[in-house]
């Protein structure tokens, strides 16, 4: 799964093929696949939201559980340098449900 919070990613390409596009909070990305999705930079300036993706894992075998993060930042002057940074919140890495909704909104 990956996930920018406070942001809608609008899917445009999976695998080299076009698809309708559609908007979604969390994308679906296995080893080796790519994703092309959209997304609208409209934050205040100096706003900063994380950025995190996770394995998506419906079976029962050991894996290395890691979370990868990053942050996004919003430049530009800001009042307040005290901002705090907005929390991602991905689904369990067993969440067939957010599966299933993306890849049925691939068209």
């Amino acid at each position: 799964f990956f996930k920018i919070a406070g942001h809608k990613l609008t899917v445009v390409e999976v695998d080299a093929a076009y698809t309708k596009p559609f908007k979604t909070d969390t994308v679906l990305i296995a080893p080796g696949q790519t994703t092309n999705v959209l997304l609208t930079a409209n934050a205040n300036a100096g706003s900063k939201y994380m950025v995190a993706a996770t394995t998506f894992m419906d079976a029962p075998i050991s894996f290395d559980n890691v979370t990868a993060t990053a942050t996004l930042h919003y430049i530009g002057h800001t009042v307040s340098a005290s901002k705090k940074t907005v929390l991602a919140s991905l689904p369990p890495q067993d969440a067939t449900w957010v599966a299933t909704r993306f890849t049925k909104s691939l068209r």
